[in-house]
């Protein structure tokens, strides 16, 4: 059974975090990184990897729906995720 998005993330952090080579190469070539990582990016898909600082924090915009979102769906991307690198991420590593 394949991880979860969430775990896939965190190990690939993980990894980064332990890794300086691994970390040099998913910010230089990100799709052949996470290739090697076990991890597919679909052909014309392109991955663009930003690291966050203390003081440089990257906001990243989901594409717009192309249609109506069901009141389910508005309540789940409502809330959003905030500071995912260090709270989700921190946890599933604990």
């Amino acid at each position: 059974m394949a991880a979860a998005p969430i775990e896939a993330y965190a190990k690939l952090v993980k990894k980064a975090w332990d890794d300086p080579a691994f970390k040099a190469e998913l910010l230089d070539r990100p799709n052949a990184a996470l290739a090697a990582a076990g991890v597919p990016v679909p052909a014309g898909v392109t991955v663009k990897v930003l690291e966050d600082t203390e003081k440089v924090v990257h906001l990243v915009l989901p594409p717009k729906p192309t249609g109506a979102l069901a009141d389910e769906h508005l309540d789940l991307v409502a809330g959003g995720v905030t500071n995912l690198s260090n709270s989700v991420v921190t946890a599933a590593l604990r």
